[in-house]
């Protein structure tokens, strides 16, 4: 039977998990849980996808006077009020971050966050405890994605809650992750 993590999107879209390679046949699981983080860089990520979908369309360039234009040759960012090379940079930089650029960005953002959900899985490691090295064992909220099935990870702290991924994704977008 294939491993039910590797079907799981299709699974959320069906009663029952069928994966195309072959049919695992289990029960749909259960929506991912969702972190505070997860849920504060979703409506971040939402929030400016909405604006560069009703920005004027790109990709965007830059006319000879340093105007920013649409693809539709509409100006959308004039940078007069600078000069020489800081008027090109500046000009460049916002034809860089188009429309279009911004969009494919924050779609990856999502699926990142699509993918790195949290799960509760037994995870193990090795403790010290009076001088010896104990096992230990717990059912520990994890990225599905980080902490794989049967993770045993030494004396290496355990990677409790969202993973770097996801906190670097909150980062990115400026947001605290202290609280992840």
């Amino acid at each position: 039977m294939p491993d039910h993590v590797a079907c799981f999107p299709a699974c959320l879209q069906r009663e029952a998990c069928y994966s195309a390679d072959a049919p695992c046949r289990q029960p749909a699981p259960p929506p991912p849980a969702v972190s505070d983080l997860h849920s504060r860089i979703r409506t971040e990520v939402e929030r400016r996808l909405a604006i560069a979908r009703a920005a004027s369309p790109g990709p965007w360039s830059i006319d000879e006077d340093g105007d920013v234009l649409a693809v539709d040759g509409i100006t959308t960012a004039q940078v007069f009020a600078l000069s020489g090379p800081q008027l090109r940079a500046t000009a460049e930089y916002i034809a860089l971050h188009d429309p279009v650029d911004a969009i494919r960005r924050y779609e990856h953002a999502l699926a990142i966050l699509d993918r790195h959900y949290i799960i509760h899985r037994d995870v193990g490691w090795l403790q010290l405890e009076d001088g010896e090295l104990v096992e230990e064992y717990a059912e520990l909220p994890v990225c599905v994605v980080c902490v794989p099935r049967h993770s045993n990870f030494g004396t290496n702290p355990v990677a409790v809650g969202a993973c770097i991924e996801v906190r670097d994704l909150a980062t990115s977008l400026g947001l605290e992750t202290s609280d992840a």
